[in-house]
């Protein structure tokens, strides 16, 4: 039988990719875990509630999360999109593999592609607004982070 990406496993993919396969853990992360690490990457409580809401559409929390796109214009061989946050292995080819498959790197990254919080359009979870299912539960979760008096903002 053929290899082909279009039949692989995700730790295949990876594996064609050049990436380890010993991800060693795999952890879904609860709202406000998501929401210090968002504010340890540096995005303020509105954007902290964005890119949660982001994640949780994209991949549910979980830091393990991967997916397989199929060849684009933009990335003719196809491309994975890794971790948390799906970072596409194609059009964010400087995020490592091992980065996009750890949490805080993740968050860290999405506050440089999305310039600080300014735009998210990189996420199609929010250009067609699927994130927003998400909203309620997240500020809730922001609510009591504030009621147990955590400091929030950088």
């Amino acid at each position: 039988m053929v290899f082909s990406l279009f039949n692989a496993t995700p730790v295949e993919m990876l594996e064609v990719a050049g990436a380890t396969t010993e991800l060693g853990h795999h952890t879904q992360y609860s709202d406000e875990a998501m929401l210090r690490l968002a504010f340890d990457a540096g995005f303020d409580s509105e954007n902290a509630v964005t890119i949660v809401c982001i994640a949780l559409a994209e991949s549910g929390g979980h830091d393990d999360s991967m997916g397989y796109n199929g060849p684009t214009p933009g990335c003719p061989l196809g491309s994975i999109d890794r971790g948390i946050l799906q970072i596409n292995s194609c059009y964010h080819y400087e995020v490592s593999d091992a980065c996009a498959l750890n949490a805080a790197c993740s968050f860290r990254e999405a506050f440089r592609i999305s310039y600080g919080g300014l735009e998210y359009g990189e996420w199609t979870t929010y250009r067609y607004r699927l994130h927003l299912q998400y909203e309620q539960r997240v500020r809730e979760a922001l609510a009591r982070m504030n009621d147990d008096d955590w400091s929030i903002d950088p």
